[in-house]
């Protein structure tokens, strides 16, 4: 996990969007668990907001049903910032 939150910060997603490896959104559902909802499907009325990727990330840390998926973990070290692709741009 520290591996993956190093590779976020360097790449200053923290404060950006989350999204999976096949374009999918983070919500925390009703009973707070994690939702993965594609990008096309999303309403935010409907699922609520999107998770930043610190905010996966503290879900990752403090959310009990979430403490030891590794799916997480992957979605937060590859995420990367605005700012980063602009700069690769």
């Amino acid at each position: 996990m520290q591996d993956a939150e190093s590779r976020a910060e360097k790449n200053e997603a923290f404060g950006e969007i989350a999204v999976g490896n096949r374009g999918e959104l983070f919500t925390v559902g009703e009973k707070g668990d994690i939702k993965k909802i594609s990008i096309g499907d999303y309403n935010i009325e409907k699922h609520g907001p999107a998770l930043t990727v610190n905010e996966l990330i503290e879900q990752r840390k403090f959310n009990p049903t979430q403490a030891y998926d590794p799916t997480l973990t992957t979605v937060i070290g590859n995420n990367v910032g605005m700012s980063k692709i602009s700069d690769y741009i």
